[in-house]
């Protein structure tokens, strides 16, 4: 087996996955809402002769293509898109909205680019079930829902799917990279993307009337004081060798001009790539916070309370460093040593990190697979710009460069480890 029969095979389906990423691009589903699209790639795999495994976790489900003794390997796409409202000149430009979870209509577009995965999934079940003659075992084709809200990964982890599936090997993954060219490849062993805790600050005071200040403790000069203090975390209390971000994204307090609150509410984002940095912010917020409490006269039952959403945490995405050396030398032979290249640890979140921190210890990677045209990217380099990134609603990729070449790639990675797990 070689890349170049593989090529060949892919210009043979390469019209139905095309069609296929059309469909799924016109047709995004929400978080937690993806019936349709969880059914239709249900049935691809189904003709194809895969056993099936749903109701994992909402719309969840896995593919089990078994193909005689040999080890499982597994391979992960998400299925979710966002709540964006797509503004490209796409011949299948995403006019679709949906009522969310809580029942408010929006626009949706698959701006993360899971449409490209889920078209490349296919892809590679397809040229796996027509090639079994080129290698041995049991490959298992996981898809999961609600990446987006991190939620996914987990649940399907909670609905037993180590335990209703062979254990895997080595589970592998990529996400479509804007910023690198349709046939690039990006990897990194070890820390690969960050964690992230969700925080929500509830920072208490007495309200009263907007012009006798004198008769309350304002908790929107408090929330002030505090974002600007917080920022001071990172730059003075954390290693600068420390890669770590706190970013305050929502800020909430009163409800008219003349009416001081009894409280504000901060929403915050947490991202590292070491627990007990992590812990240390957190210390720190829980520190500072309590002072201007403490300062502003505030008895202990009214300081701030700071809540960790526990559902919307995830630990950093960690490739395992020998499985993923190993690939990265086997996608120097198949793409070429030009094409694969070392990247950055990126602050980002993925729930993929949550199938390597199970009992089982299981080996992961996730790889990045350029979507850009490559000329359009080299022009916006030119001008010193970028093209729209992940989760932009002007994003607009190269589809069928990045479907063929995540298609190829990582069927022809799959069969080398098989064959390799094999010996």
């Amino acid at each position: 087996m070689n890349l170049h029969s593989l090529e060949n095979q892919y210009d043979n389906i390469q019209d139905k996955l095309i069609d296929l990423y059309a469909h799924f691009h016109q047709n995004p589903e929400l978080s937690f809402m993806e019936m349709n699209t969880s059914a239709k790639l249900i049935n691809e795999l189904r003709c194809l002769g895969f056993e099936i495994i749903d109701n994992l976790g909402g719309y969840s489900f896995v593919g089990i293509l078994s193909n005689g003794e040999g080890p499982t390997l597994a391979f992960r796409t998400d299925m979710d898109a966002l709540p964006i409202l797509e503004n490209t000149d796409s011949a299948f430009k995403s006019i679709k909205k949906m009522k969310d979870v809580n029942g408010n209509e929006q626009p949706v577009m698959h701006a993360c680019g899971h449409d490209l995965h889920m078209s490349t999934w296919v892809g590679i079940a397809k040229l796996m079930s027509n090639n079994q003659g080129n290698w041995k075992g049991t490959l298992v084709m996981i898809a999961q829902a609600s990446e987006e809200w991190g939620a996914g990964a987990r649940s399907m982890i909670e609905a037993g799917l180590f335990k209703k599936i062979p254990t895997p090997s080595y589970i592998l993954a990529y996400h479509n990279a804007p910023n690198m060219a349709a046939g690039e490849i990006g990897y990194k062993a070890g820390a690969f993307m960050s964690g992230v805790k969700t925080l929500e600050l509830k920072i208490k005071g007495i309200g009263g009337h907007g012009a006798e200040p004198q008769n309350t403790i304002d908790p929107i000069v408090m929330a002030s004081k505090l974002i600007l203090d917080f920022q001071t975390i990172i730059s003075r209390e954390i290693p600068p060798t420390e890669s770590c971000v706190l970013s305050i994204g929502s800020i909430h307090g009163g409800f008219t001009h003349n009416v001081i609150p009894d409280e504000v509410n901060l929403q915050m984002t947490l991202r590292f790539f070491k627990s007990e940095i992590a812990d240390k912010v957190i210390e720190s917020i829980k520190r500072i916070s309590n002072g201007i409490a403490i300062s502003s006269g505030l008895e202990a039952s009214n300081y701030p309370e700071l809540k960790i959403i526990d559902t919307a945490c995830l630990p950093p995405v960690e490739n395992n460093h020998e499985y993923t050396l190993q690939s990265v030398a086997y996608l120097k032979e198949i793409a070429g040593v030009q094409n694969v290249n070392e990247s950055e640890p990126v602050m980002i979140a993925e729930d993929f990190s949550l199938y390597s921190k199970t009992t089982d210890n299981i080996p992961t990677t996730m790889f990045w697979i350029g979507n850009a045209d490559r000329d359009k990217l080299k022009s916006a380099h030119s001008k010193g710009k970028t093209l729209p990134v992940l989760h932009s609603p002007m994003m607009y990729p190269d589809y069928k460069n990045c479907i063929r070449h995540g298609t190829v790639y990582m069927s022809e990675l799959l069969i080398k480890w098989f064959n390799n797990l094999n010996k």
